[in-house]
């Protein structure tokens, strides 16, 4: 008769438990410092100072920097943006317009803007936009915020953001 060989994959397995190595003993306290994942080294000490609206005022530059570098196409959503109020609900970017907002205004880039904030300043704010033509508004609830643009709104939008034109414009 003829041998069957052994399925794919069971002529490397790993040896049998009663081979395996000790477990080593020199796993590190349960008190040490976590240094699996370091945060990213940032020009000024994380938390310094007072975390209020005019110390991230004075920050917002060094943000915007660490988005430059780390998520540039939100960067590019902030141009002339600025945090216009800060609370225990969380920080509001005042953007240039309904269109930016809503662009911005999905988890993970609330998540990438809450980051750069931590980085620099210790603290991980919700992270809520509002167009700065609209009227000051402390923390816009999802009901109260404007109705998303339409595609005719976006489109110019993004053509005047990145001086861009459609393919087949007659010019």
């Amino acid at each position: 008769g003829h041998e069957i060989p052994p399925p794919p994959g069971d002529e490397y397995a790993p040896p049998s438990d009663e081979y395996a190595p000790a477990p080593q003993e020199q796993s590190p306290p349960a008190d040490a410092p976590h240094l699996a994942d370091p945060p990213p080294p940032s020009p000024v000490t994380a938390g310094d100072g007072p975390f209020d609206l005019d110390h991230l005022e004075r920050r917002w530059p060094q943000v915007l920097a660490a988005l430059q570098r780390d998520a540039p196409p939100v960067r590019g959503f902030l141009d002339d943006s600025h945090p216009l109020a800060l609370d225990e609900g969380g920080l509001v970017i005042a953007v240039t317009s309904a269109v930016r907002a809503s662009m911005l205004d999905n988890p993970d880039n609330r998540g990438k803007i809450a980051e750069a904030v931590h980085a620099l300043t210790g603290h991980r704010p919700q992270i809520a936009f509002q167009a700065s033509a609209a009227p000051a508004q402390a923390n816009p609830t999802a009901a109260e915020r404007a109705e998303p643009p339409d595609g005719d709104t976006l489109l110019a939008e993004f053509k005047m953001m990145f001086n861009a034109t459609e393919e087949g414009d007659d010019q």
